[in-house]
């Protein structure tokens, strides 16, 4: 009998730190994208199996809204962008998908090598060994994240990271954005 009640104390010990734990990883102080992004990445690639070797190649895809993962937003974007960085940082072979096959050059916005053209962009012939995908949703006070690490051949999710963040105005401005930058921040 003591034996038993032992053993149900150390569990429920267990699940209340493991709880914690939990509530501390997803909720940030910061609201600096790159941080957090470090932060995802690192979660993602050190997870408790291994799941990236060192020389993989990865594919990051933008972060979507939950409620609709047709749609994004500059924080979408953002988040792909800094975790790309993250992942490069770290040493991986990181692919660009959006990198187009030729230069594009227009008098209103300059030298463009970027792309969202579906068919071009599918054309590359990259084969990765991992995705990381990512959704994110608004509250009246805090916006969530959440960063998965996928193989691409079966879909199994290899590792997942989830963020809460404080709803700053930034951040308010950034996730309702369809990505316009002078909506976002107008001059004054």
């Amino acid at each position: 009998m003591k034996t038993t009640t032992r053993l149900t104390a150390a569990l429920l010990l267990l699940a209340a730190l493991n709880a914690c734990s939990l509530a501390q990883s997803m909720t940030k102080g910061t609201d600096d994208l790159r941080l957090v992004a470090r932060d995802m990445t690192a979660a993602l690639t050190s997870g408790p199996r291994d799941a990236l070797a060192p020389d993989a190649t990865v594919i990051t895809t933008t972060f979507v809204n939950v409620d609709d993962l047709k749609k994004s937003s500059t924080l979408g974007r953002a988040m792909s962008g800094h975790v790309t960085t993250a992942l490069n940082d770290l040493g991986y072979r990181v692919v660009a998908l959006n990198l187009t096959q030729t230069l594009q050059i227009r008098e209103e916005a300059g030298e463009l090598a970027l792309s969202r053209n579906v068919k071009e962009l599918l054309a590359t012939g990259v084969t990765p060994d991992a995705l990381v995908t990512g959704t994110y949703y608004k509250t009246y006070s805090h916006v969530y994240l959440t960063g998965r690490l996928v193989d691409p051949a079966s879909g199994e999710i290899l590792a997942s990271h989830e963020v809460r963040l404080p709803l700053t105005d930034d951040l308010a401005r950034i996730t309702a954005s369809g990505g316009n930058p002078g909506a976002l921040f107008p001059r004054r």
